[in-house]
């Protein structure tokens, strides 16, 4: 009979305890370095301001059509 599967090799652990403890390291996110910060006020407010400037250039020029 053929076996099919592969089969993984034993791991090699160590049964003595290390004499330092772990030391967990931060992880520093990158990219921020050179971003600018927008406040929220401009996220929220822009949106509007853009979409009332289009809705009074395009019913300014359907008005004037009709």
């Amino acid at each position: 009979m053929q076996n099919w599967g592969e089969v993984a090799s034993t791991l090699l652990i160590s049964q003595q305890k290390s004499s330092r403890p772990c030391k967990l390291e931060t992880i520093l996110e990158e990219g921020y370095e050179n971003s600018v910060v927008v406040p929220k006020r401009v996220v929220y407010l822009l949106p509007v301001v853009l979409s009332m400037i289009l809705y009074f250039m395009f019913c300014s020029d359907l008005g004037r059509s009709l």
